[in-house]
């Protein structure tokens, strides 16, 4: 899930994907992206802070130079019926580490997005965030919807399939 997220964000950006990026498992590897004093996405990477805050390692983490904007990208999955809850968990506990980056960069703005998709598909507030024109980009919103979904509903489907074999 986390490699399709970011390979959308490549493209939206107009960056190469490295052929690094990914590993044998195609999942993503850990590194630092694009092209420094532009677009520079981070990759599972520790942030650093100027306070001591536990949580600084997200999934993803945009810096865009133009708009002067940091965005935290936390990518997860969860049952329909915790959603939310997930939604929240995931806020609250890298709200301090956008803050802290948004007070090192004078002028900046910082936030965290949590990408939560449910087993069946469902996005929660997935797409408010998305249509947030400095924060992603119009022209892949529903691509990059329609890719998070396919990819839960086929994980749950193949989970599902294992465990009913047994």
């Amino acid at each position: 899930m986390l490699y399709v997220l970011v390979r959308e964000i490549f493209l939206a950006e107009g960056i190469p994907l490295p052929p690094e990026y990914r590993n044998l498992y195609g999942r993503a590897v850990a590194g630092n992206f694009g092209p420094v004093g532009v677009t520079e996405i981070a990759v599972d990477q520790l942030s650093p802070t100027m306070s001591a805050i536990k949580e600084r390692r997200p999934d993803i983490l945009i810096r865009r130079y133009k708009n002067r904007t940091i965005t935290i990208l936390e990518v997860a999955a969860a049952y329909e019926s915790c959603l939310e809850e997930r939604e929240m968990e995931k806020r609250r506990k890298y709200q301090p580490l956008a803050a802290d980056l948004a007070k090192q960069e004078n002028g900046w703005r910082a936030r965290c997005v949590p990408v939560v998709v449910g087993d069946l598909g469902t996005i929660g507030r997935l797409r408010s965030y998305l249509d947030d024109s400095d924060l992603f980009w119009p022209n892949v919103t529903e691509r990059i919807v329609t890719y998070l979904q396919r990819e839960v509903v086929c994980a749950s489907a193949d989970l599902l399939t294992r465990h009913l074999l047994l």
